[in-house]
């Protein structure tokens, strides 16, 4: 056995068919062990602050105007159903295009052919959403967005593992957590510039997306299989691409299940906040759309200073694990302070902790999730799992919250905010069965 193999089995925890990936995944890094440069890591922020522009842009704000303008009877269904078969899509077609990436051979290398499907895909699914004259154009156009531009994101997100050194990562983790924030700021601030102007709000984001993601395919050296390591893909192996052996990485897989536990507090956070301020702190009808805006600022302004932080931190420290436990930590006393507040003081410093915890936990989880992945040759496949980890609790929290809120005779939110408590503090015992290479 290597050296490598005898340090990872010094800790009785790993098997040696673990430790054996391992060794596997440490010899595919020593291939990209020299640092990248900021010329790299500035392009590759802008390509990712692009491509989220495009997709959060409508996500927050541009889906809903849109539906009140085609539907004004009926916008809020429409936009609930438009909504929840987009999420659909969209964790479907992560992994599936992570999967594609990863035995993708061509002159252009693996990955840079799905970002240029996935921002050309994306800007016109834009273009069908702002032309869209009634509910069935506007179904189409996001169907389209969540399809294609989760081609774009499973590519770049795998550049961290393809390109980036292990000390690096938590800094490139950190500066990919912060993008999806800066993009929904940017797309706020122009949907307000013209915000009646479809054309506009629809086709600036995909614009900057282009010209980003443009940019980063031309400076990026795209990793490129060799003929002898293709591997094969058919039905099976399609249908492979949703699930992972935990008897082959069980590490990753405990990771998954810290990271789900963890992203459920922080869906209950995001999803119920404009209902607590109504219903819990029993605002003005009049005034929670701007409480909750300000709400929304704080924790997203605290996440975008946070995310980078956290991930320089552990890079600094070289463990990122207890980093890590802190977000589930930090996100429970946001709830409890979210809880225990009888007015807006207390509910905004719940709002700072959460933001906090936030900014941890979207600047650590691509980090975290490259050093527990095990196959090199699985780098998008996987970290579209992590996607998947990461997105599902925001479909499954509004299906069972409402058991919670019906507790006592409804709109019961401290228990459903102590339930995210449990969650949140539940994912960091799961964490310490994680080891991490």
């Amino acid at each position: 056995m290597s050296n490598v193999d005898n340090a990872i089995c010094l800790d009785n925890a790993i098997s040696l068919d673990e430790a054996g990936a391992y060794a596997t995944a440490a010899t595919e890094n020593s291939r990209h062990s020299q640092p990248v440069g900021w010329v790299f890591i500035a392009s590759y922020a802008f390509a990712l602050f692009g491509v989220w522009m495009l997709v959060m842009t409508p996500a927050t704000i541009g889906l809903a105007m849109k539906a009140n303008q085609v539907a004004p009877e009926g916008a809020a269904a429409a936009y609930s159903l438009i909504a929840g078969a987009g999420a659909l899509i969209a964790l479907l077609a992560n992994p599936m295009f992570g999967r594609l990436s990863d035995i993708t051979r061509s002159r252009w290398g693996m990955r840079r052919p799905w970002m240029a499907v996935g921002v050309v895909g994306g800007s016109l699914a834009a273009t069908v959403m702002a032309m869209a004259e009634n509910v069935t154009g506007l179904f189409v156009g996001w169907a389209l967005m969540q399809f294609f531009i989760n081609a774009a994101i499973a590519a770049l997100i795998a550049v961290i593992a393809d390109q980036v050194p292990l000390q690096q990562r938590g800094l490139l983790s950190g500066v990919a957590g912060m993008t999806p924030t800066a993009g929904i700021l940017a797309g706020t601030y122009f949907v307000q510039l013209m915000p009646g102007n479809n054309l506009f709000i629809f086709l600036v984001p995909a614009l900057v997306a282009i010209i980003s993601v443009g940019l980063f395919v031309v400076l990026l050296n795209d990793r490129r299989l060799a003929n002898n390591e293709l591997p094969r893909f058919g039905v099976a192996e399609f249908f492979g691409s949703f699930y992972i052996d935990p008897r082959a990485a069980p590490s990753f897989c405990w990771y998954l299940l810290s990271m789900f536990l963890i992203a459920g507090a922080l869906a209950v956070i995001q999803t119920y906040m404009f209902f607590f301020v109504q219903g819990y702190l029993k605002i003005e009808e009049s005034k929670v759309p701007e409480i909750v805006f300000y709400a929304v600022l704080v924790m997203n302004l605290t996440a975008l200073i946070v995310s980078p932080l956290s991930g320089v931190l552990s890079d600094y420290l070289g463990r990122r694990k207890p980093v890590f436990a802190l977000a589930g930590l930090v996100l429970a006393a946001g709830c409890l302070a979210m809880v225990l507040s009888e007015g807006l003081s207390l509910f905004f410093v719940g709002v700072g902790l959460a933001g906090i915890g936030y900014g941890i936990y979207s600047g650590l989880y691509i980090a975290m999730a490259t050093e527990t992945m095990t196959d090199p040759h699985t780098n998008a496949r996987d970290l579209g799992l992590v996607n998947i980890a990461y997105t599902l609790p925001y479909s499954l929290i509004p299906m069972s919250a409402p058991l919670l809120l019906g507790i006592g005779g409804g709109e019961n939110y401290p228990a459903l905010l102590t339930a995210a408590i449990f969650i949140s503090l539940a994912g960091i015992p799961v964490l310490a069965k994680v080891r991490i290479r």
